[in-house]
């Protein structure tokens, strides 16, 4: 049992995952790259050279929907997605905090995974249909597919963080910096408030 409560943990740390998460990372900066190029070449083709190049925007956006869920996937990962912390932020019991997060990441799991069944529905669909786009007259699928990749990936992932907050351990459970300090605080040593008396007496002593 208590290699199962760190397995989801240690599954994050090793070597294979954190390859594939820097693979993923490097995949993101690369289509960020081209997506800048394209935007650079656009704008000089139409403003300087007053050339239309219509085949660039659809280049532009299957690039940026891979970019966006690509990003999203990682955002899932790091767990760095926009929410509100007013709640797990302001718990101090660590064991709430862990039930909570577990729920959270549930929601975000149940919900996802809705999406991915139906973008991956409509993928399949657009494919069977043979839809293409209007100028390069590619597959729809290679703009419609990163919504579903995407979705998969934060599907998992988000699985992956509510398995880990399952088994995790409430002592593990990170509180946010504030309650960290109270708790470190308040487990300090008190000093005893009469340890300087008897040197207060002897001075007093000395002078009489």
């Amino acid at each position: 049992m208590e290699d199962s409560k760190n397995f989801f943990e240690s599954l994050r740390n090793s070597y294979g995952w954190r390859g594939t998460i820097t693979g993923f990372r490097w995949i993101e900066a690369s289509i960020v790259f081209v997506i800048t190029m394209l935007v650079f070449a656009n704008t000089l083709c139409r403003y300087i050279f007053n050339i239309n190049l219509a085949w660039i925007e659809e280049i532009l956006l299957i690039t940026a929907m891979w970019m966006y869920f690509i990003g999203g996937m990682l955002g899932a990962e790091e767990q760095s997605h926009i929410s509100g912390d007013l709640i797990t932020g302001s718990l101090r019991n660590r064991t709430v905090k862990k039930w909570l997060l577990f729920f959270v990441n549930l929601i975000n799991t149940l919900i996802c995974a809705y999406f991915a069944y139906l973008a991956v529905k409509y993928c399949i669909q657009q494919t069977k249909f043979g839809v293409t786009t209007a100028v390069l007259r590619w597959p729809k699928g290679t703009s419609q597919y990163a919504v579903a990749f995407g979705l998969c990936g934060m599907c998992f992932f988000w699985l992956i963080h509510m398995l880990r907050y399952l088994f995790e351990k409430p002592e593990r459970i990170p509180l946010s910096e504030d309650m960290q300090m109270t708790e470190d605080v308040q487990e300090m040593p008190v000093q005893n408030a009469g340890a300087g008396e008897p040197e207060a007496e002897d001075s007093q002593e000395e002078k009489e």
